[in-house]
C-alpha cells in the first residue's frame, strides 16, 4: 500500500481520536462517569478486539488511552521507515474511536438512529438504522457463516447521480450481497439518501442497510463482522488473533469508496484492512491473460533450506519466458522454487513454508493459484499485467509475506521463477524425490497408537466448510501436508490452519470416527458437517475443495471403485466448467 494512502490514514486517525476525546470528556462532563452507554450492546468492536466492555462513559478514557498508544507518525517523504504496520495500527484506534462516537450517539436526544427496526418506514423522519442489535444480528448473522450470503460491500460516500447508485445496488442485490451504507461525499450526499430519493427500499430486509450519516457509522459493518466471529465462531472476547482470523476466513467483505475520499475515510480504511483479506480470487477464461501449469502442461512449488551464506536475501530471478512473451491466453509451465535460510530454521519447516504458497500468492488481486506440490495451476488476469505485474512479483510477494508472517525462523528467502520447459521438467524430479522422502517419515505411525490429529484449514478462502483432519495415517486432501508437517506448522504458529484435536473416545473403530473429531470438525466447518469418517467415502467422508489429487468415486454396478487423477482430460473439463 503506498505512502501516500497510509500518510492520509494516519493523519485522519490523528484527527478522529482528538474529535472523539473533547466529545468523551464533554458527555462526562454534562452526564457524569456513572452514565450507562453503550450501542445496542457493548460496543462491539472495542469488545471483541480488546475484552474490554464500555458500559458507562467513565470506561471511554481508558480506550482513548489505548487509542493514544496505537497512533503512529505520519511517514516522512524524505527518510523511508516501514508503515503498514503503523498504519494498520492507526487504523485499528480509530475503530476504537468510531466505536465510542456512534455509542455517544444514543445518549442524544433525539438519538439519530432507528434502534432495533429492520426497515425504515415512510413515516420515519430518517432513514438511518444504526448498529444492528443482537435480534438482527442472530437473524441476519448466520447468513454469512452458512454461505448463504456471499459477503457483504461497505459503501462510503455517494454515487455520481441517482440513477448511478440505483444501477450499483441492484447489481449487488442480484449477487445476494449485503450493501452496508454509511459516510457521505464532500458534498453532503450520501449513497444510501441517493437510493431513498430514487423510491428504493432500504433496510436489512432489501439487503440494502443504512447504517448512518457520519464517516464514524461505518463501524456498524465492523461491528456486525465482530459480533459474528463472537456469536457464532465461538470466539473469545480479546482473543484479537482469533476474532480477526475467523472474520477474514468466514466473512468476506469489500470496501466500495464512491467519489472523493477524504483522510477519515482512509482512517476507516486502515482499520477495516485488519480484518480482511483480498484472498480467493476466480478468474474466467475471458479474463485470463495467461495460464500457469496446470493439467495442460508442468506446475510445481517447492522450498526448502540451505545454510545462511548461501542464500541471498531478496534476490528474484526469472529463467524463462515473462507474461510479456506470451500472447493472451496462453500457457506456461511454472517452477516457484524457494530457498531459505535461517538461524532457527529447521528442516521440518520446509513443507510447511512451501505450503503457504497456496494462500500467500492468491492474497495478490489478479492471481489465481489452485493445487501444490507438482499439481500447481495458476492464472494472471488481463487487468493484472495492464497494470505491470510481472513473474518477478511471486518473489516479491512470497519474501515479504515470508519475512512478515514467519520472521522468527526465516532470515533469508530467495526466490526463482522458471518457465523454461526443461529446466521445470529437470527440477521437478528434484523435487519429487525431496517429497518421497519427506513422506516416507511417517512409515512407523498408525492412527491407533497416537491421541493426537491435526486440522488444517488452510484452503478454507475458496471453500469456507472445508475441514482436513490429518492423521497419521492419512495426509491433508492436498497430498502436500502430513502429521508431522500440521505439528511442526502449529510449533510455528499455535493461531494458525493447523490445530491440534483429541480424537477423545472411539465411535466406530472400523470407519474411523471419534468423538472429539466430531467435536471440532461442527464448528470448524461453521457447522456445515457434524461428523467426520477418516476411513470411509460412503458415509460422511471427508470434505473437499481445489487441491485433491485425485477424486475417488463408487461405481455400484461393477461393485467397485475408480480413482480419477486430476491431470486427466475427463476431469479438466470439469475444472474448467467450475472456474469458468
Amino acid at each position: 500500500m503506498s505512502r501516500i494512502v497510509i500518510g492520509a490514514g494516519i493523519r485522519g486517525s490523528h484527527a478522529v481520536v482528538d474529535r472523539v476525546e473533547g466529545k468523551v470528556n464533554a458527555a462526562i462532563e454534562k452526564y457524569g462517569a456513572d452514565k450507562a452507554v453503550g450501542l445496542p450492546n457493548t460496543a462491539p468492536t472495542i469488545y471483541g478486539i480488546t475484552g474490554i466492555k464500555v458500559e458507562t462513559l467513565g470506561d471511554m478514557p481508558a480506550i482513548i488511552k489505548k487509542c493514544r498508544e496505537l497512533l503512529a507518525e505520519v511517514p516522512a517523504e524524505d527518510c523511508w521507515l516501514p508503515y503498514l504496520g503503523p498504519g494498520l495500527d492507526s487504523g485499528m484506534a480509530t475503530c476504537f474511536a468510531f466505536d465510542l462516537e456512534e455509542a455517544l450517539k444514543y445518549l442524544e436526544d433525539p438519538c439519530p438512529y432507528l434502534p432495533s427496526k429492520e426497515d425504515p418506514e415512510e413515516t420515519d423522519a430518517d432513514i438511518w438504522l444504526g448498529a444492528a442489535d443482537d435480534i438482527i444480528l442472530r437473524k441476519r448473522g448466520v447468513e454469512f457463516v452458512d454461505g448463504s450470503a456471499p459477503g457483504f460491500a461497505a459503501v462510503v460516500g455517494a454515487a455520481k447521480d441517482v440513477e448511478t447508485a440505483v444501477a450499483i445496488a441492484k447489481e449487488l442485490q442480484e449477487k445476494s450481497i449485503y450493501v452496508f451504507m454509511a459516510s457521505h461525499s464532500p458534498n453532503g450526499v450520501s449513497f444510501a439518501q441517493q437510493l431513498h430519493e430514487a423510491g428504493v427500499q432500504i433496510g436489512w430486509n432489501t439487503r440494502l442497510v443504512p447504517f448512518g450519516y457520519d464517516h464514524s457509522a461505518a463501524i456498524h459493518a465492523i461491528g456486525f463482522a465482530v459480533k459474528a466471529a463472537l456469536t457464532f465462531g465461538g470466539q473469545t472476547p480479546g482473543d484479537h488473533v482469533g476474532v480477526l482470523k475467523y472474520i477474514k476466513n468466514r466473512i468476506f467483505a469489500f470496501i466500495l469508496a464512491l467519489d472523493e475520499v477524504v483522510d477519515e475515510q482512509y482512517a476507516a480504511a486502515c482499520g477495516a484492512i485488519n480484518f480482511a483479506a483480498f484472498e480467493g480470487e476466480r478468474i474466467k477464461k475471458d479474463a485470463m491473460h495467461v495460464e500457469l501449469g496446470g493439467p495442460k502442461s508442468m506446475g510445481f512449488e517447492f522450498a526448502y533450506s540451505k545454510p545462511l551464506d548461501e542464500v541471498e536475501d531478496g534476490k528474484f530471478e526469472v529463467v524463462g519466458p515473462d507474461l510479456g512473451d506470451v500472447e493472451v491466453g496462453g500457457l506456461l509451465p511454472i517452477g516457484i522454487w524457494i530457498e531459505l535460510a535461517g538461524r532457527k530454521f529447521q528442516e521440518d519447516f520446509e513443507p510447511i513454508l512451501e505450503r503457504q504458497c497456496h494462500h500467500l500468492l492468491n492474497g495478490a488481486e489478479g492471481v489465481l493459484h489452485i493445487g501444490q506440490r507438482d499439481i500447481v495451476w495458476m492464472r494472471i488476469s488481463k487487468k493484472a499485467f495492464d497494470a505491470g505485474f510481472t513473474l518477478k512479483h511471486f518473489g516479491t510477494i512470497l519474501h515479504a509475506k515470508m519475512h512478515n508472517e514467519f520472521g522468527a525462523i526465516v532470515d533469508k528467502v530467495q526466490v526463482t521463477i522458471y518457465t523454461d520447459e526443461a529446466k521445470v521438467k529437470e527440477l521437478l524430479e528434484v523435487a519429487r524425490k525431496t517429497w518421497h522422502e519427506r513422506d516416507n517419515r511417517l512409515a512407523d505411525m498408525i492412527d491407533e497408537t497416537t491421541d493426537t490429529f491435526y486440522s488444517c484449514t488452510l484452503c478454507q478462502s475458496f471453500a469456507p466448510t472445508h475441514v482436513c483432519v490429518v492423521t497419521p495415517e492419512r495426509p491433508g486432501l492436498c497430498g502436500a501436508y502430513n502429521w508431522l508437517d500440521c505439528r511442526a506448522s502449529y510449533e510455528i504458529n499455535p493461531h494458525g490452519p493447523n490445530q491440534p484435536i483429541e480424537k477423545g473416545d472411539t465411535i466406530d473403530e472400523r470407519l474411523g470416527k471419534w468423538k472429539g473429531v466430531d467435536e471440532f470438525v461442527a464448528p470448524a466447518s461453521g457447522n456445515a458437517f457434524e461428523s467426520f469418517a477418516a476411513y470411509s467415502i460412503m458415509e460422511d467422508p471427508m470434505t473437499s475443495c481445489g487441491c485433491f489429487e485425485a477424486i475417488a468415486a463408487c461405481l455400484f454396478a461393477a461393485n467397485a471403485i475408480m480413482v480419477v487423477d486430476r491431470h486427466l482430460q475427463v476431469l479438466h473439463r470439469q475444472q474448467e466448467i467450475h472456474l469458468g
